[in-house]
């Protein structure tokens, strides 16, 4: 296995594209803009990335074997692996849906805020060294939200849960009220209210 080639110093990819390591990073640029980084030694997202590139038509797959020295086999196989799968294919579907359950608790409001955050903070939860970018999480969830999928899902996970406990199945609680009950047919307690405690 061929690791790929960091030279310090800006290498270009290709007459727009280029590369940076610094301090242990991978910094990539649109002419002068950065627009990726990930660390050295994460070859992963190197994989995926410069997939990206290719098959996004940024950067020939010649380029990215002369720029980094890996071998052809190595890009063709990342580039058929990001056309069959996508970002799937670097990113697991568990990582997605864990990292939206962590922004969720998170509470970020959206996915577009996440460029202002450190991808490697978020990805030390997942176990990953950092997370997807903001374009790649958006291709993710849109591939999962295409047809009837998300129906799909959900049933499959309404079942397992129904299956789990059976007992439990037959019951469901719903309560409508969105505002503390004032009627004067039930007397509550005055410590079930919050706002006359």
């Amino acid at each position: 296995m061929h690791f790929p080639i960091f030279p310090s110093g800006v290498r270009s990819i290709t007459s727009s594209i280029s590369f940076k390591k610094e301090d242990g990073k991978i910094v990539y640029f649109d002419w002068q803009m950065p627009i990726f980084t990930h660390d050295e030694d994460d070859i992963k997202t190197f994989r995926m990335f410069t997939s990206q590139l290719c098959v996004n038509g940024n950067a020939k797959q010649v380029d990215i074997i002369r720029a980094f020295g890996v071998t052809k086999n190595s890009v063709l196989r990342s580039v058929k692996l990001f056309r069959d799968k996508g970002p799937e294919g670097f990113y697991s579907l568990e990582s997605i849906f864990l990292l939206m359950a962590f922004l969720a608790l998170g509470r970020v409001k959206t996915i577009e805020s996440l460029r202002a955050q450190a991808p490697g903070e978020w990805g030390k939860l997942l176990g990953l060294d950092r997370i997807p970018e903001v374009k790649t999480l958006r291709e993710k969830i849109n591939l999962l939200s295409t047809g009837d999928t998300a129906v799909v899902w959900m049933s499959d996970l309404s079942s397992d849960w129904m299956n789990s406990e059976p007992e439990s199945a037959g019951i469901l609680l719903v309560d409508g009220h969105v505002r503390v009950y004032n009627g004067s047919q039930t007397k509550l307690l005055r410590q079930y209210v919050a706002r006359n405690k």
